[in-house]
């Protein structure tokens, strides 16, 4: 008798772009180079010039100090600390953010000298999965069915997303802080440019849709930046925004190993209460929220460290995480939210 070969069904959903099911053995890190990137991170940053080498330590001089970015109170106690920079939790809302952070100066020159997350984002597993997330995310928002058509996207990176939406059939154009990621989205044909937000939202353009993918963790101030996110968006509009989530449970179980907490960068550390809070004081409605990317693989390889592993007594324990139970409990890695500005109202209505 000729044995049929065992076929496994295509992934769909979510789990097309979740690196735990495109790579079950756990090598999604390493293909796409993040082992790499995470490994060099300690000897990168002494090479940076915000690093002083001889005492240790971050300079003084490149360093900004802040007070909560949600709501504002100045009082904070260490969480812990990683790479120089102290993570705080705030006294009066329990929001972790970094205190001091990169000066704005500093941070500017990081970011534009910036490439090693770059040759991440530019590997060519890494921009297929990317594409298959921003796919996605597009079908949900053409599902809503609100006649989108002009969509600006802020920290456009590469440009993926912007070919993506193009791809899509909507109005796409990005706006990028490095000069190195314009001058090759240009050359691809991709419209992205360089701007401040304050300098494209005075040109009067008004967009259906403004997204942000991962940008949001990265500003000092993320109040002042979705305000000026809304001011670029027609009443009516929507605002998309992706953003690092803290409640992931792979983040929770990593703790202060996790990626997630890289304080020349990610700053702010956002769950859906927190970001729901700060869109609302800017005048945004939540009407969405979902959470990407299970981080599966290292969920279970936490446990297996306990000693929990498939071959245990408790192995059953192991099948209750499933990509349906994390995102039906938001414990994704990245928490993608949207928001409507909601339209003027007449004042005799």
């Amino acid at each position: 008798m000729t044995k049929t070969a065992k076929t496994t069904p295509p992934l769909s959903g979510k789990d097309a772009f979740d690196g735990s099911f495109l790579c079950p053995d756990g090598e999604f890190d390493k293909i796409t180079g993040r082992t790499e990137y995470l490994k060099q991170a300690p000897k990168v940053l002494e090479d940076k010039f915000y690093f002083d080498k001889k005492k240790g330590a971050l300079r003084p001089e490149c360093l900004a100090r802040r007070d909560c970015p949600v709501c504002g109170h100045p009082g904070k106690g260490l969480a812990f600390s990683k790479q120089g920079f102290d993570h705080v939790l705030c006294d009066k809302c329990s929001f972790l953010y970094v205190d001091p952070i990169l000066s704005p100066e500093a941070m500017q020159r990081h970011y534009e000298e910036e490439d090693e997350w770059t040759k991440v984002m530019l590997n060519e597993f890494e921009q297929r999965v990317n594409k298959k997330m921003y796919s996605y995310t597009l079908e949900v928002i053409k599902g809503l069915d609100l006649g989108l058509r002009r969509v600006i996207d802020i920290g456009a990176g590469t440009g993926l997303f912007v070919e993506s939406a193009a791809e899509a059939g909507f109005q796409a154009e990005g706006l990028e802080i490095n000069p190195n990621l314009v001058r090759r989205a240009k050359n691809r044909g991709t419209n992205l440019f360089s701007a401040t937000l304050n300098e494209l939202g005075s040109r009067g353009k008004r967009y259906d849709l403004a997204t942000s993918w991962f940008v949001l963790e990265h500003v000092p101030n993320p109040r002042e930046f979705l305000l000026e996110l809304s001011g670029l968006v027609r009443p009516g509009g929507l605002v998309y925004v992706s953003v690092p989530n803290i409640d992931a449970l792979a983040t929770r179980l990593q703790g202060p190993e996790s990626a997630t907490f890289a304080g020349n960068s990610h700053i702010n550390f956002f769950n859906r209460e927190s970001l729901f809070r700060v869109a609302k004081d800017c005048g945004l409605r939540p009407i969405h929220a979902e959470t990407y990317v299970t981080r599966l693989k290292a969920i279970k390889d936490h446990f297996a460290r306990l000693g929990l592993s498939r071959q245990s007594s408790l192995r059953d324990f192991l099948g209750l995480f499933t990509s349906e139970f994390i995102h039906n409990k938001l414990m994704g890695n990245l928490l993608c939210c949207l928001f409507a500005k909601d339209p003027v109202k007449n004042e005799n209505d």
